[in-house]
């Protein structure tokens, strides 16, 4: 039997926590020690009904991995939620993926107030269906990528962001029916960045909506690359578009374009 919620709930995660608390109470006694006890909690014993559940995560450097969970939900959605006024105050650092999925996800999540950074990974790897909402964020130093989405996951870009790591790869990749979506958004490069192989990929069938964004600061690399049936709508936008040192290109040889609006 699930807990029907009958109004909102909010967890608790704290670095002094533990996770054989009960999450409920803002208190070294009360909270949980990472973020994913509490979405074990969540998806496991829920039933979210129309009423949403918000993670609280207070200031800190929290190394654990986040695996987002199907939730049982009439509408109720999972915000997780750390400093929204100064987001590298709540750091979610780990050698590999940050944010990942292991199967499809049911329900929606939206993650806001943080700072990500992998020594050996993907800040977000999705590769299963599932939605996943970002509001706002700061992007440390990768490994690997930034975003990374496939397979039916869709992000979703809700608010402004900054860039303030390097990575060798891409900020963000859309492969294989993966959705990634920003709209009337601000990306700030703080610093000097350089992303060795550019900032926004979409390649067999993944695609990147990226309309009315405006940019702060530049960076050193490809501005995108768009092959094997991947898609972009940028609005117009030129092959500079996302401020980058060089320029967009998309491959329009036969069997293997893409298209760009």
């Amino acid at each position: 039997m699930r807990d029907r919620l009958t109004a909102a709930r909010t967890y608790y995660v704290r670095t002094d926590g533990n996770d054989a608390n009960t999450g409920l109470v803002d208190s070294a006694g009360g909270a949980f020690l990472t973020v994913q006890k509490a979405i074990d909690v969540i998806s496991g014993t829920l039933d979210l009904s129309i009423y949403d559940v918000t993670i609280s995560v207070a200031d800190g450097t929290y190394s654990g991995q986040i695996v987002l969970k199907s939730l049982t939900t009439g509408g109720g959605m999972v915000f997780i939620t750390g400093n929204t006024t100064t987001p590298a105050n709540v750091l979610f650092s780990r050698a590999g993926d940050v944010i990942t999925a292991t199967g499809p996800v049911t329900g929606v999540y939206k993650i806001e107030g943080f700072k990500g950074t992998c020594s050996a990974g993907n800040m977000i790897a999705l590769g299963y269906p599932c939605y996943l909402r970002l509001g706002v964020f700061t992007m440390g130093a990768c490994n690997n990528r930034g975003i990374e989405v496939s397979t039916g996951a869709a992000v979703y870009l809700d608010a402004d962001w900054t860039i303030d790591g390097n990575t060798p790869n891409w900020i963000l990749r859309a492969t294989i029916f993966g959705f990634i979506f920003i709209a009337t958004r601000q990306i700030t490069f703080s610093g000097t960045r350089s992303f060795t192989s550019g900032f926004a990929e979409a390649v067999e069938g993944g695609l990147i909506h990226a309309y009315s964004v405006t940019k702060v600061g530049s960076f050193t690399g490809k501005n995108y690359n768009i092959a094997t049936g991947g898609g972009m709508t940028l609005g117009g936008g030129g092959t500079t578009y996302f401020g980058g040192s060089v320029a967009g290109t998309i491959n329009t040889t036969a069997g293997s374009a893409g298209w760009k609006t």
